[in-house]
């Protein structure tokens, strides 16, 4: 086999490069990512064929554990950032490295142990690329399942309050959305399974019959590695929304948004005991930016929520951002509107839901 030189893998680059002026032509607003996609990923080889080379010769345990943790931690970093309305802070990223670490990771060293037997155990040639498939490919499922059950619960958050007032738990709550989403995650892997073979040869097959290895052998270890793909995929996404649905609520049984990273611009503060929580205006700030021209403020929801525990400091962002410059001039914008009155307090249909398990919602709008 001829080795590919330079000029090949320019000649296919260039193939990126039209599509590029394609989705330009289309102003389809990804020419950027694509290109920045493809230079990480030439980069990102290229320097991992530098590492390797150096794991191969080496055999070290302790260098090979190490680049292990750094695909799991980049992997959990990746779950995060795929998400249109995932959750907030630091629990984000410990729930997708933590169920990768638990599913992926757990089921790759049994295989390296048990399965592949290779000598040492951990070897690199061996635990690299079968941990590297196996992350990737429960990256995409974790990514996949945790954002159709945010989207969801966003979606459907009033029928979920609702069952909640009438004295569901969050499992109950939650459980149609849950099983909805395990379902579109782990769809993309029942397809590639399904047609593995006949429609599309998998990559490492692939790989192994084009470097000279019998057929039989690659498809033996193809069927492995499918195996394992599913399993260690399933596992993580079970744990993940797990872990991500019990995040959504607190021990009062109380859906909590605050924990998502709002897609629409959002502001909460904190004014006498109680906390506004504006869910959806239009805020004009002037000149050039990005949110408009104008000075206007119009609010479509604003809820104030009684209860311990909900409490921010005032001006702190609903989307995790602690008082950035735009929720503090929004934050401002709320507090003189309700220092003068043109905010009034009305009871609204959910202040029946009040009580120790489920405190009472209450709406404001102009007075």
């Amino acid at each position: 086999m001829s080795t590919l030189s330079l000029f090949d893998l320019a000649a296919a680059g260039g193939l990126v490069v039209v599509l590029g002026l394609v989705a330009l032509w289309w102003r389809l607003g990804i020419v950027s990512d694509l290109l920045v996609a493809s230079l990480r990923m030439v980069v990102q080889l290229s320097l991992i064929a530098v590492v390797l080379k150096v794991l191969f010769a080496r055999r070290d345990a302790v260098w090979v554990g190490l680049m292990a943790f750094v695909m799991v931690g980049v992997a959990g970093r990746e779950i995060v950032a795929r998400q249109k309305r995932g959750l907030s802070g630091w629990f984000a990223w410990s729930i997708g490295t933590g169920s990768l670490f638990l599913s992926s990771f757990a089921v790759g060293v049994f295989a390296l142990m048990a399965l592949v037997q290779a000598d040492p155990w951990y070897h690199p040639q061996y635990a690299i690329p079968l941990l590297g498939m196996l992350l990737g490919n429960t990256m995409n499922g974790i990514a996949l399942s945790m954002d159709r059950l945010t989207n969801a619960v966003w979606v459907q958050r009033d029928a979920i309050e609702q069952q909640l007032m009438l004295g569901e738990d969050y499992r109950a709550a939650t459980s149609a959305i849950v099983r909805d989403s395990l379902r579109g995650g782990l769809i993309p892997i029942i397809n590639a399974m399904a047609v593995a073979g006949i429609v599309s040869l998998p990559g490492m097959m692939t790989g192994q019959i084009l470097s000279g290895v019998s057929p039989t052998v690659a498809v033996r270890y193809q069927i492995l590695i499918w195996f394992l793909i599913a399993a260690g995929s399933g596992f993580g996404m079970v744990l993940a929304l797990a872990l991500a649905c019990r995040r959504l609520f607190d021990k009062r049984q109380r859906l909590r948004l605050d924990r998502l990273r709002r897609g629409w611009f959002g502001a909460i503060l904190k004014r006498g005991g109680r906390v506004v929580e504006v869910e959806s205006f239009s805020l004009g700030l002037g000149g050039n930016d990005r949110f408009g021209r104008g000075a206007s403020l119009d609010f479509s929801l604003i809820k104030v929520v009684r209860g311990q525990g909900d409490e921010r400091s005032n001006g702190d962002c609903a989307h995790g951002h602690a008082r950035c410059a735009s929720c503090r001039q929004a934050s401002a914008a709320i507090e003189r509107r309700y220092s003068s009155g043109s905010l009034a307090p009305q009871r609204g249909k959910l202040a029946a839901s009040g009580g120790n398990r489920h405190p009472g919602h209450f709406f404001l709008g102009p007075g």
